[in-house]
């Protein structure tokens, strides 16, 4: 993502940098007038993703890959149009490998990082305005059942040294390992929803049985 658009794929190696635009058309055969707005929007991808590199040599190669039905009978083979490659999508693999190498593999990795590091920073603040992306309905399934089978085995495993000397002791000690372990990951792993869920499920099933079993231990004591 970049400020009001987008790059729809970077590619990064030592045959240079390519911006890739996708355009997909149910109908290429009247697509002629269209070329001239899809080199300008390729430009511009390019120019903007050569600043988030921020290496500077080469210029970041603009291609735009094209998708269809009846793709072939309007555009077979790779063009070129006013410094822009345009590309049908059978194609695309042939082409990025007849590249010749001109890019150093530090600053590949160089333009990596530069690159990995914006889309971080792009990333939390896209986060910080919008929110986080709304989970799918196969995620918040997968979820639910990861949520549940960590609470059940938390359950277990708190409860499993129940009844050994001092009866309930070692319980409340391993509650408590849970809950410290399951604190920690969550902060490692901030930005991971699932990871989030899961520890949330650890630690109030793992914190309720402690609670429970220390009024109990209380209870018998003062009795």
């Amino acid at each position: 993502m970049l400020q009001k658009s987008d790059v729809d794929h970077a590619l990064l190696g030592p045959g240079g940098f390519v911006a890739v635009e996708t355009k997909f058309r149910s109908d290429w055969s009247a697509a002629a007038k269209d070329l001239g707005a899809m080199v300008r929007q390729a430009k511009q991808a390019a120019r903007d993703l050569q600043a988030r590199l921020r290496v500077w040599t080469p210029a970041v190669r603009p291609v735009v890959v094209m998708w269809g039905p009846e793709l072939r009978q309007h555009f077979a083979a790779t063009f070129e149009r006013d410094g822009v490659t345009f590309c049908p999508g059978h194609l695309l693999r042939d082409f990025i490998t007849t590249l010749n190498d001109e890019v150093a593999g530090d600053d590949v990795r160089r333009a990596y990082d530069n690159l990995d590091e914006y889309v971080r920073r792009s990333d939390s603040g896209e986060v910080e305005e919008s929110g986080e992306l709304p989970r799918t309905i196969t995620q918040a399934l997968h979820d639910s059942i990861f949520v549940a089978a960590c609470a059940f085995v938390s359950a277990m495993i708190v409860l499993a040294p129940v009844g050994a000397k001092p009866a309930g002791l070692w319980s409340i000690v391993v509650a408590a390992v849970l809950v410290a372990v399951a604190v920690l990951s969550r902060r490692k792993w901030q930005r991971e929803v699932r990871v989030q869920r899961v520890t949330t499920s650890i630690i109030a099933t793992s914190a309720g049985l402690g609670c429970l079993l220390s009024v109990a231990m209380l209870f018998f004591i003062n009795r």
